[in-house]
């Protein structure tokens, strides 16, 4: 696999998981059903940027432990 195609691979399987998150995984939550994640992103209890937040977070820790991405406040 050339770097560009895996770069695309990479990229898809990311969009894939926001759709998984959004949607497929809130299917059988009864703690986060989909309308009220969508309903509390509405109202701003919580912002698409908090949630983008917590994933930068992970991934930088997953792939640059040394990294820190300070909390929202």
């Amino acid at each position: 696999m050339t770097d560009p195609e895996l770069r695309h691979h990479i990229l898809v399987t990311a969009s894939d998981l926001v759709g998984e998150f959004v949607w497929y995984a809130r299917k059988n939550d009864e703690d986060l059903p989909a309308d009220v994640l969508a309903d509390a992103v509405k109202r701003g209890v919580v912002t698409v940027e908090d949630i983008v937040h917590e994933f930068r977070s992970g991934l930088n820790e997953a792939f640059h432990p040394r990294l820190h991405v300070p909390p929202i406040r």
